[in-house]
């Protein structure tokens, strides 16, 4: 079992996580996170700690926001042209395809001359390619207006 603090405490920055399993298997897992992550820090461990202390009350009006917030992605992309979206099942991503055959380096590139940052599928690998990550940790207004310039993006032709 693996878990992150990232979206459920809406600790992101912390980089901060755990595992649970077979003890041969954590031992496997703990020598590769030395070799490459180092420690977490003391202020992220702290504040790992006081998350977990929270009663689910003062966590769920977020869960419940980020679901509102999918709810409004997934329905605003529903029908841009030349756009496909798989409906996200949990984070505050949403990762959709495309279909004009235009590079995602290059419709991230033309978004963020827009005003609209995104992240290119390629570089989640040549498999993710025709594809853009979009994040929907932001407010319902600007979630909004950033998919309003990708539907006008979109209808223009790409």
């Amino acid at each position: 079992y693996v878990q992150t603090f990232s979206k459920k405490y809406c600790m992101t920055g912390f980089r901060v996580g755990y595992v649970a399993g077979d003890k041969d298997l954590i031992a496997a897992i703990a020598q590769m996170h030395r070799t490459f992550n180092g420690s977490v820090s003391e202020q992220a461990q702290l504040a790992a700690l006081a998350a977990v202390k929270l009663p689910e009350a003062v966590v769920t009006p977020m869960l419940e926001e980020y679901a509102q917030r999918r709810d409004l992605v997934v329905r605003l992309l529903s029908d841009i042209p030349h756009v496909q979206l798989v409906e996200p099942e949990g984070a505050f991503y949403a990762f959709f395809s495309y279909d004009t055959g235009v590079p995602s380096s290059e419709v991230a590139a033309d978004l963020a001359e827009r005003g609209v940052l995104v992240r290119a599928g390629a570089e989640y690998g040549p498999d993710a390619e025709s594809h853009i990550r979009l994040s929907f940790a932001a407010s319902q207004t600007d979630i909004e207006r950033g998919i309003g310039i990708i539907r006008q993006y979109f209808e223009e032709g790409a």
